[in-house]
């Protein structure tokens, strides 16, 4: 027998398929050769030694009891993994514990059968279960000069270019007595859903290795099938010690698989859940992790895999500490600023008194308090802001009190007042431009009124107003004189209404009023 023809038989062997039977009671292994056809060669284990050999050697599927003389099934899970991690484990036990099946399946095994079934019933299931895992076609025969020898070496999608992927192990050329090529005989392997499951999981978990938290991708079965760096650090696993192993046996300690019962119903129909878990780590030691499980379905919606995103919870805790200082700080920064700047404010109005003093003519005076009844008013929305918290925004009413309480006139022949305030938080510039239009507004007032009369003015903010709807709600800033008249707008106060897009009530009521229409962008106030 040439090397070619050595080959094609030690190929024809390897495609034998090979069932393990793992059970003390060596009638169930004779019984399982029995139900399967001839072609099958069944193998009888009874300890772990044979096991490990027998699975290196190669096989297509396990059946194991559920306890055996050297451990549980979650051993021989382990061990048969370790070998071959995509051998497919059936849990064939005497007991209808659907408990223990559904244990099984998440931990990694393929199926669950009960051995106490009928001849008749356990023989048409064995089969099945061996057409699905084989995962094996026959063998092929293509007519000489349709492909060549070389062709059958590669991975590739068959002629007609369809979505099917195969795998072909081995060609011969099949030839008459004569030395005619009659056609070419190839083993070949669909491997078309192992390749797209793999491919998508793959793509989805890659998509995650960048990220500061640890990003684990499994199958259907929990096994783990991606594994990123940061997975590596939280749980001491290398990647190539924890691919291909149940995610159960790795890192769930088993007082919480209760609770992952709980995840998995939950994942049957939403696509995303999360949780603490206090999982295992290689050493043995405890990690309390934040756990966000998506699930990784196909495109007719059946879940083929889920990706967990981990973060170590202390981390997480010490990150929101070190926020919660950094905000803290933050707004203690800001309130110093406001402090500082509402003094030096001061400062210059202490200066202008002097200088105020020192002018002889008195209409200077008035240009130099009209100055610092303006910087006060300035003033007040530093003190305003230093007192409440820094979100950038003053309560109206508060600021008003404060800017009045800064324009009682030196020789008392007035009282200035602040009436009703609609309850609304104001942006710190629109503010200010108020505040200074009341101060140009109520200085005025006092210059033109009679110095014999006792001048009452109250300061008010209406609103919000809005005929319908659709239309944007409007305030009035409204000035009223017991004089019977309000000055009219300077043409500084002019320039500060435009800038708050406003506009003056046409006309003057015998009482002295002036209102001036506005509407404050959505940034401005907060109602």
């Amino acid at each position: 027998m040439g090397g070619a023809e050595r080959k094609w038989a030690q190929a024809e062997r390897d495609m034998i398929t090979r069932v393990l039977v793992l059970d003390d009671a060596p009638d169930t292994c004779e019984r399982v050769r029995g139900l399967l056809p001839a072609s099958v060669d069944v193998v009888c284990i009874q300890d772990r030694e044979a096991l490990r050999t027998a699975v290196r050697a190669g096989a297509h599927l396990l059946l194991t009891e559920r306890a055996v003389a050297w451990g549980d099934w979650q051993a021989v899970l382990h061990e048969a993994h370790e070998a071959a991690p995509a051998l497919p484990v059936v849990l064939l036990t005497g007991t209808g514990d659907e408990r223990l099946a559904v244990r099984a399946l998440r931990a990694g095994a393929a199926d669950y059968l009960r051995k106490n079934l009928p001849d008749h019933a356990l023989q048409p299931a064995l089969r099945r279960l061996l057409a699905a895992q084989s995962g094996r076609s026959v063998l092929e025969a293509v007519p000489v000069g349709e492909v060549s020898p070389a062709a059958g070496h590669a991975d590739a999608p068959p002629p007609d270019d369809s979505a099917c992927t195969r795998e072909t192990t081995m060609v011969r050329m099949v030839r008459q007595a004569d030395e005619h090529a009659l056609f070419y005989q190839a083993i070949v392997h669909d491997i078309t859903e192992r390749e797209r499951r793999r491919h998508e999981l793959t793509r989805q978990a890659a998509a995650l290795d960048q990220l500061p938290s640890g990003a684990i991708g499994l199958d259907d079965r929990l096994r783990v099938t991606y594994w990123n760096r940061r997975a590596e650090e939280l749980y001491g696993y290398a990647a190539a010690d924890a691919l291909g192993r149940s995610i159960l046996e790795l890192v769930v300690p088993p007082e919480n698989l209760p609770f992952l019962d709980v995840m998995e119903e939950q994942l049957a129909s939403e696509d995303r859940v999360g949780f603490e878990s206090d999982d295992l780590r290689a050493d043995g030691s405890r990690v309390l992790l934040q756990k966000w499980i998506t699930a990784v379905r196909d495109e007719a919606g059946r879940r083929i895999g889920s990706i967990e995103v981990v973060d170590d919870m202390e981390e997480l805790r010490q990150r929101e500490r070190q926020l919660t200082q950094a905000l803290a700080d933050r707004d203690a920064l800001i309130r110093e600023v406001h402090h500082r700047v509402k003094n030096s404010l001061q400062v210059v109005s202490s200066l202008l008194s002097v200088q105020a003093r020192q002018a002889g003519a008195p209409a200077l005076r008035r240009l130099v308090d009209q100055c610092q009844a303006r910087i006060r008013a300035i003033a007040a929305a530093h003190e305003v802001l230093y007192e409440a918290p820094a979100h950038g925004t003053l309560d109206l009413r508060r600021y008003m009190e404060q800017v009045v309480a800064r324009l009682w006139p030196a020789e008392r022949r007035a009282t200035i007042a602040v009436g009703h305030v609609a309850p609304v938080r104001v942006d710190v510039d629109l503010s200010v431009s108020l505040a200074l239009i009341v101060v140009d507004l109520v200085l005025g007032t006092l210059e033109h009124a009679d110095r014999r009369r006792r001048v009452d003015i109250t300061v008010a903010l209406e609103g919000p107003m809005a005929l319908t709807r659709t239309e944007t709600p409007h305030y009035e800033l409204v000035v009223r004189a017991s004089t019977g008249r309000v000055q009219a707008l300077s043409g500084l106060a002019e320039v500060l209404v435009e800038q708050i897009r406003g506009v003056p009530a046409p006309g003057v009521r015998d009482d002295g009023e002036l209102r001036i229409h506005f509407s404050p962008a959505p940034t401005e106030l907060i109602a």
